[in-house]
């Protein structure tokens, strides 16, 4: 099997999310010197058809539509060469009480296989002091169980 073949995988892509009560997205992208995926402003509607507003301020980079892998590890990698030499913009933020994470969804198609990180990878996100969390599907099928 090749690196980058699942043949269970539906789709998986990264997103760094950085999210604060008084953030404002135009201040991090400047900080950044990245054009975000999309942003949360404090205080306007989620959608224009609803009523909800955010509660939080957000920006968020995505490898969704950018990254054509099934391989997680591919998107990560992708993820952190966009931030890696900001170090000191995510200390910054976190100085702002703002909250940098690395949110992770990945889509099984049929139950069995998963993502996987490798030490090189938890050493990024180590360096740069960011968590992971996975949002994790199964779309297709039974669910996994171990019945024998």
């Amino acid at each position: 099997m090749k690196f980058t073949d699942y043949p269970t995988f539906d789709r998986t892509w990264v997103t760094l999310c950085v999210t604060g009560d008084d953030l404002v997205p135009d201040d991090l992208s400047a900080a950044f010197g990245i054009v975000p995926s999309y942003v949360n402003v404090l205080g306007e509607r989620r959608r224009p058809y609803s009523s909800a507003v955010n509660k939080l301020g957000g920006w968020f980079v995505s490898s969704q539509g950018l990254v054509p892998s099934a391989d997680v590890r591919l998107h990560l990698d992708w993820l952190l060469n966009q931030v890696a030499a900001k170090h000191d913009v995510l200390c910054w933020a976190r100085e702002q009480g703002w909250s940098p994470v690395v949110s992770c969804y990945w889509a099984s198609a049929h139950g069995h296989g998963g993502p996987e990180l490798t030490p090189q990878l938890m050493g990024r996100l180590a360096e740069l002091e960011l968590s992971i969390w996975f949002d994790v599907y199964f779309l297709n099928g039974p669910p996994y169980t171990n019945d024998g």
